[in-house]
């Protein structure tokens, strides 16, 4: 078995190894310290010997210094000596010594030669013999005796002491490698039992890797798919302009001829226009809810205002069909919190749902206020057909009925504009629900929060544009309406649309553009209205091509820029307007909404100038 040895052995082995060193240390310290005196004896005794010796052979004058330097060494080694040498020095010639020195010289003396020393009248003489060499070397032999018991101790219980540490050493390794035994034991099983728990994090890890690369298809999918109805969208509303342009266009002329079949066809197309251009809309308004682009402005407004432009926009459709279409909500009732332009949108569709599959009976549409949980309860109700249990569900399911008219099977859909209106209400933080009955009708409720501080609240975003015609413009005299529109027949519609509103100049693309709007610069006119298309061909497009007119004519910064295009998607609007248009309209075009619009600019233009 192979074993490692503990971190702790190491230590006390360095520790040991650091205690005899200290040991030893301090025993050298303390046999220096015992043998000083010796030491400090035998330098003291060689110096003596050398100031002896040197005052033998010495000059006169060299007397005093060393006899004092003799009484000061013999201070502490011979009282007796000391004495000798303090007599010669004051023997010595006045001139040679310091009184000072021989004064203290005196007194040494005196101490000396006091009847209570027992050594008086004993003075040595300068060549009697100093101490024994036993009395001189004491101290010295009394060191070594001292340094090698120190040393004879240390060595007896210096193998002791190791055999002792040796056992300690081995129980702790053998403790330590038990311990280490167990550890490795646990780790092996602990590795066992997250074995299991490894694999399913690599797997994953690896689902992880997999589920990253379908959403960056998805989102490439996503992409492509908006990108695709954003196209299409353009292709699809470019036609339809044509189709329903024209059509508009000949149930005005039809009507004046008083061909009523004719007029009913031309009304089936235009019709049939709107029918396709609400789906269109409808698959484009979930295609940006889904992909999480839907904007929402929720604010308070007052209901009845909502519901009475509900009844107008529907109760055309309700007479016609000879049903009962009735109102109701409270005037003076607190705001309710929605986004104006999709409530509007559902209940629409709501509505227009039960007039289409009603046909005979009532259409009713309600809206009150619940106190107690503070909210609008609208529910919109008819006595038609009903649904079929299969499609009841309006969270689940399509919209559909089994039973329906035959005239009126143009007008069978696929559900889509409910579930654009599920959408809608809960993206307004509201509820949905569908009470349901075949040949019994169909109830449809929604439930949407209320603002309890703005009771009586009416708002309305804009406020009402001056009144102003388009052939009735005497600050402008005739009405000039200039039109960018690559696609002939888009033109044509246009055309025949505004050629009762004033002089009608169409072009082609950005440079005809140009070219025309600089020749009539020359001649110091300027056009009234500027209608342009947005997708031209390279290299203008209408973003383009009204900045440019801008920069190079500042006098039509106060001219009416709209932008007429199939583009419809969410943002384009608010991106039109942020480049610099004072307005949009979206193909396809309704000649009562251009030219509504139309009245609205000059209008304001007119106010501002």
């Amino acid at each position: 078995m192979h074993t490692f040895e503990p971190m702790f052995l190491i230590t006390n082995k360095k520790q040991n190894k650091t205690t005899r060193t200290v040991y030893c240390l301090t025993m050298a310290i303390l046999v220096i310290l015992a043998l000083a005196p010796g030491l400090n004896a035998q330098s003291t005794d060689n110096e003596i010997n050398y100031l002896e010796e040197k005052l033998k052979s010495s000059a006169i004058v060299e007397k005093p210094e060393i006899i004092e330097r003799l009484v000061d060494k013999y201070q502490s080694v011979d009282k007796k000596k000391q004495a000798y040498y303090a007599k010669q020095y004051v023997a010595l010639p006045d001139s040679l010594t310091k009184m000072e020195t021989k004064s203290k010289m005196f007194a040494l003396l005196a101490d000396f030669y006091n009847p209570k020393n027992e050594d008086t009248g004993k003075l040595a003489s300068a060549d009697s013999p100093v101490d024994s060499d036993i009395t001189k070397y004491a101290s010295l032999i009394i060191s070594i005796l001292l340094f090698a018991a120190v040393w004879a101790w240390y060595f007896f219980n210096k193998k002791k002491f190791e055999k002792k540490l040796e056992g300690i050493e081995k129980e702790a390794e053998d403790l330590y490698n038990e311990k280490y035994i167990k550890l490795k034991d646990v780790e092996s099983r602990l590795a066992k039992e997250l074995a299991p728990l490894k694999e399913e994090h690599e797997k994953l890890n690896e689902e992880e890797i997999e589920l990253k690369k379908q959403l960056k298809v998805l989102e490439e999918a996503n992409y492509l798919k908006n990108a695709f109805l954003s196209n299409m969208s353009h292709q699809i509303r470019s036609s339809l302009n044509g189709i329903s342009g024209f059509a508009n266009i000949l149930e005005t002329e039809l009507a004046l001829l008083g061909d009523e079949n004719l007029f009913s066809y031309a009304k089936k197309i235009q019709q049939s226009g709107s029918k396709l251009e609400n789906l269109l809309t409808n698959i484009i308004d979930i295609s940006t809810i889904e992909a999480n682009v839907a904007e929402k402005k929720i604010k308070a407004y007052n209901i009845f205002e909502i519901i009475e432009d509900i009844k107008s926009i529907n109760i055309f459709k309700a007479n016609e069909k000879g049903l009962v279409f009735k109102t109701k909500a409270d005037e003076q009732g607190p705001g309710i919190l929605a986004d104006k332009e999709k409530l509007k949108k559902v209940l629409n569709v709501l509505v227009d749902n039960a007039v289409k599959y009603t046909s005979k009976g009532f259409v009713t549409l309600t809206a009150s206020y619940d106190e107690n949980n503070n909210n609008y309860l609208i529910e919109v109700k008819d006595t038609g057909t009903g649904i079929a249990d299969e499609y009841a569900d309006l969270i689940k399911r399509a919209f559909a009925s089994d039973v329906i008219d035959e005239n009126e099977k143009s007008y069978q859909g696929i559900g889509i504009g409910l579930k654009l209106c599920k959408r809608f209400v809960h993206l307004m933080d509201g509820t949905i629900s569908i009470s349901t009955k075949e040949d019994k009708g169909t109830s449809v409720r929604i439930e949407l929060p209320a603002d309890i501080n703005s009771e009586g609240l009416i708002i309305k975003e804009e406020p009402d544009a001056p009144s102003v015609t388009l052939l009735n413009a005497p600050h402008l005299g005739s009405l000039d309406i200039f039109i960018v529109e690559d696609d002939r027949m888009n033109r044509m519609v246009l055309e025949k649309m505004l050629k009762k509103s004033g002089n009608v100049t169409t072009t082609i693309d950005g440079n005809d553009a140009m070219n025309m709007i600089k020749k009539q610069y020359k001649k110091k006119k300027l056009y009234h209205v500027m209608l342009f298309d947005i997708n031209l061909p390279a290299p203008w497009d209408g973003i383009r091509l009204m900045q440019e007119i801008k920069r190079l004519y500042p006098e039509y910064k106060r001219i009416p820029f709209i932008a007429q295009t199939a583009y419809a998607m969410a943002g384009d609007k608010n991106r039109f307007l942020e480049a610099g248009f004072d307005d949009y309209i979206a193909k396809p075009i309704m000649k009562n909404e251009l030219l509504t619009l139309i009245e609205k600019q000059i209008g304001k233009f007119s106010a501002s100038t």
